[in-house]
């Protein structure tokens, strides 16, 4: 018998995370710790009748070892806890998995402070396509910023390949995170807010007072270039991926404020939609076969 897949799994931190809490309220919505904390597991029914089951948490170093990355012979390294969490993520083993575990969202510190909001020294710009260097700004080649957003990148698609490992014999996709925020004020203002929180947090804050906003057009260029290398990696291993949802973004291509809730992250509107997208590519999907003795 041949039926649509009645079922999907989500993986992973951050965005991942945001989908899941959107899907709180729902009748069915189950929760239960981890032995590896912060993750939690559970899962939840959407309208559409499909049943969601997940492993969804924050990357804690302490806890769940350091992110997965390429050694300098090009070998995947990743942390067996990294495995121990995969493998309790209750699922079919043809269901479609959605996950997020590293993203180019553009705020994070250390090798990807340059894809950030800070406008650090020297005030640099390239030109792409109809998009000549901005008066004023310090020119730099094409090729060395595609050349860089490789480097710093590299490691997220390494989380990417490391998933495809976990999840054999099944479909996965790559959940991308929302476009940046255009506005610099808002920015502003939300770092500010929440720089009382977590130690990251303070450190982006104080990048932001040290450095000012980079213009939107720069760091929107910037995003665009390594999401889409990030994709053609993708599909060289057979993985999918899920973008922002268009009804969520400004003509300019950034997140609109309005499905936001703070500077990198979508609120629930914004998470609902991107699970309006999941479904829709669930129902895309081939028909599976269920043999039964």
């Amino acid at each position: 018998m041949t039926t649509r897949h009645a079922s999907a799994a989500l993986f992973g931190i951050s965005h991942i995370k945001g989908i899941v809490d959107a899907f709180k309220g729902v009748e069915d919505f189950t929760q239960a710790n981890l032995e590896i904390p912060p993750w939690q597991t559970g899962s939840f029914k959407v309208n559409e009748g499909i049943h969601f089951s997940y492993v969804a948490g924050w990357w804690d170093e302490k806890t769940t070892g350091k992110m997965p990355s390429f050694n300098k012979d090009g070998i995947i390294e990743y942390p067996q806890a990294l495995a121990r969490l995969a493998a309790t993520l209750p699922r079919g083993a043809h269901d479609p998995v959605f996950f997020q575990l590293a993203a180019v969202d553009g705020y994070a510190g250390a090798e990807l402070i340059n894809l950030g909001p800070y406008d650090i020294d020297p005030k640099w710009d390239f030109s792409t396509d109809g998009q000549p260097v901005m008066p004023g700004r310090c020119p730099v080649r094409k090729k060395d910023v595609d050349d860089f957003i490789r480097n710093t990148t590299k490691n997220i698609l390494a989380s990417c390949v490391i998933c495809k490992a976990l999840f054999p014999e099944t479909k996965i996709y790559y959940v991308f995170p929302p476009p940046p925020i255009e506005s610099e004020e808002y920015i502003i203002e939300k770092a500010r807010a929440v720089a009382h929180g977590h130690e990251s947090y303070q450190q982006r804050y104080a990048l932001i007072l040290k450095y000012g906003i980079r213009p939107f057009a720069i760091r929107h260029k910037l995003m665009e270039l390594a999401n889409e290398q990030l994709k053609q990696d993708l599909k060289q291993f057979d993985i999918g991926y899920i973008t922002a949802p268009e009804e969520c973004l400004l003509p300019s291509g950034a997140l609109n404020e309005q499905y936001a809730s703070d500077m990198h992250h979508g609120n629930h509107l914004y998470n609902e939609a991107v699970m309006r997208k999941i479904t829709a590519t669930i129902s895309s999907l081939p028909l599976q076969t269920d043999i039964t003795a």
